[in-house]
C-alpha cells in the first residue's frame, strides 16, 4: 500500500507485509520507477511481530503533517495496537 516513509509529503513509498509470517518490507521510490528496500524484516516491524494471520497495518498521519508517515499495526479481537514511526 502507498506510504510516506521519509515524511516527504508524497505517497512515493510502498508498504508490503504478510500477516502471520512476520514479513514486512518498506520500499522507497528511487524516482525513476524503481523501488529500493528501506526496511526488510521477517520478525515484524518496530516491536510488532505480525505473527497472527489477522494482523493489519494501516499508514496514517499521526503527527498531522498532511501525509501518512506512521503505521498503525493492530490485531483485531486481541486489543493489541502499535504505532510505528521511522527513527532517524
Amino acid at each position: 500500500m502507498p506510504f510516506d516513509y521519509d515524511g516527504s509529503g508524497k505517497l512515493d513509498d510502498l508498504l508490503a507485509y504478510r500477516p502471520g509470517s512476520g514479513v514486512v518490507w518498506v520500499l522507497q521510490s528511487t524516482g525513476n520507477g524503481d523501488f529500493w528496500p528501506q526496511v526488510r524484516s521477517s520478525s515484524g516491524i518496530g516491536t510488532y511481530d505480525l505473527t497472527s494471520p489477522a494482523d493489519q497495518i494501516v499508514p496514517f498521519d499521526f503527527d498531522h503533517v498532511g501525509s501518512p508517515n506512521y503505521l498503525l499495526a493492530y490485531r483485531p479481537g486481541k486489543g493489541a495496537v502499535w504505532i510505528v514511526g521511522r527513527q532517524g
